[in-house]
C-alpha cells in the first residue's frame, strides 16, 4: 500500500490510502510495521499538499503514529514539525477542524518528559503566537452572514478551542512561559 501512494499520481487513490492507514494504525503492531516500512517519512512528505481532504487523513496517520513514545522522534528528524506548524498557521480562522487535528498530533508530540523530544525556540514562539491570536475570542473575525458566524463559531467551541487550550497549557508549563495571556470562552 505505501508503495502505491509513493507512486501514484492520483490524489483520490492516495487520500483513500492513507485514510486506511490511519484506521489500520489504530493497532500497535501495525503501527510498528508501518514505522519499519518509513510510513511516517511518506506521511510528513505529504504534510506539503495543498489538498484538505488529504490533509485531513495524512494528520490523522500522524496522530496514531505519535500514540507511541518511540515513535515521535520521526516528527523532529523528518522536519514534521515544521510541517504541522505551518499547517496549523494555515488552518487557524478558516478549518478549526484541522487546526484541531494538528494540535492533537502536536499533543501526542510533547507527551513525555524527553527533552530531546521538544520545540526549539522558534517553533514556540510561533506556537505561541498563533495561540494568542486564535485562543482569545474577541480576536476572532466575524462576518456578515450570521448562519456562517454560528456554524464557525460552534466548531471553534467544539473542535478547536479544547484540544488547543489544553495544549497551550501544557506547553506553557513545560517550557515556562513568561508571557501567559487570558485565555476562556465569552459564552
Amino acid at each position: 500500500l505505501l508503495n502505491c501512494i509513493h507512486h501514484s499520481d492520483k490524489t483520490d487513490f492516495i487520500i483513500e490510502a492513507f485514510r486506511v492507514l490511519g484506521n489500520l494504525s489504530r493497532m500497535k503492531n501495525v503501527r510498528n510495521v508501518l514505522m519499519h516500512c518509513k510510513a511516517d517519512d511518506l506521511a510528513i512528505e505529504y504534510c506539503e499538499s495543498d489538498n484538505i481532504e488529504l490533509l485531513y487523513a495524512v494528520i490523522g496517520v500522524i496522530i496514531n503514529l505519535t500514540v507511541d513514545e518511540d515513535k515521535r522522534s520521526c516528527l523532529k528528524i523528518n522536519n514534521g514539525l515544521q510541517s504541522l506548524i505551518s499547517i496549523f498557521e494555515c488552518s487557524v480562522n478558516q478549518d478549526w477542524q484541522l487546526a484541531s487535528l494538528v494540535c492533537k498530533a502536536l499533543w501526542n508530540y510533547c507527551d513525555n518528559e524527553n527533552k530531546v523530544l521538544w520545540f526549539n525556540n522558534d517553533e514556540l514562539v510561533k506556537l505561541f503566537t498563533i495561540f494568542n491570536e486564535t485562543l482569545r475570542e474577541d480576536l476572532l473575525f466575524a462576518t456578515e452572514e450570521e448562519e456562517l458566524d454560528k456554524i464557525y463559531y460552534d466548531l471553534y467551541k467544539e473542535e478547536y478551542y479544547p484540544v488547543a487550550s489544553r495544549l497551550y497549557r501544557r506547553l506553557a508549563y513545560q517550557a515556562n512561559y513568561t508571557e501567559p495571556f487570558e485565555i476562556g470562552l465569552i459564552s
